[in-house]
């Protein structure tokens, strides 16, 4: 799905920055909270003496506490891993495009008109009394300037992860609160820190 050009300018990155930075700390405390679980309560059952019915099932769920919460961490630290890599390239793109679409254009002379579909064209504004006659060079640089918006708009909607296609929209509607792997940032409940007993992420 292509990107429509009024949406990567107006599109506020500073709320998708703010739930990368809610990712982070969840990431960092499940970090913790699996180091705890494997080099605390995982070394010292490994290292118990064990009888009865202790000696398989409470090993067991220790063994598999552990595994979830190392599992929780991996899948968390995927998560955000998508949301900064994608919000560095948005915010790289969208200040490139506002620099074309707004100074660059107007020391041309040229507005940018939004065809929407990850197009735009840009035409020259007529002034009263002007010939609007164009030099060849001044038409060269204002299709260099359409290619070049549109080039940002292409690459976009090919180098955008999937799961922020819906981003500028969304942030028009809903609040930009993320949540867990299947979720779309447009319904993403931001993350709660870790709690000491740990649960199964919701898939």
């Amino acid at each position: 799905m292509s990107l429509k050009c009024t949406d990567l300018i107006e599109v506020d990155l500073d709320k998708l920055g703010s739930t990368v930075t809610d990712w982070k700390k969840m990431v960092d405390g499940l970090k913790t909270a699996a180091e705890n679980a494997r080099k605390g309560m995982k070394a010292k059952s490994d290292s118990a003496r064990w009888a009865g019915v202790n000696a398989t099932v409470t090993r067991e769920f220790i063994t598999k506490t552990a595994k979830e919460i190392s599992d929780l961490h991996t899948e968390a630290n995927s998560i955000y891993q998508v949301l900064d890599d994608g919000h560095t390239e948005l915010a790289s793109l969208q200040k490139q495009i506002k620099r074309a679409a707004h100074e660059d254009a107007s020391n041309l002379g040229v507005r940018v008109e939004d065809l929407g579909d990850g197009k735009v064209r840009c035409y020259f504004i007529h002034v009263r009394g002007d010939s609007d006659e164009r030099t060849q060079e001044q038409l060269d640089a204002k299709q260099e300037l359409e290619n070049r918006i549109n080039g940002i708009l292409d690459h976009a909607g090919r180098s955008t992860p999937q799961s922020l296609r819906h981003w500028p929209r969304a942030t028009a509607t809903t609040s930009t609160t993320p949540a867990t792997a299947s979720t779309s940032p447009s319904t993403m409940p931001r993350p709660s820190a870790p709690s000491n007993s740990p649960t199964r992420a919701q898939k």
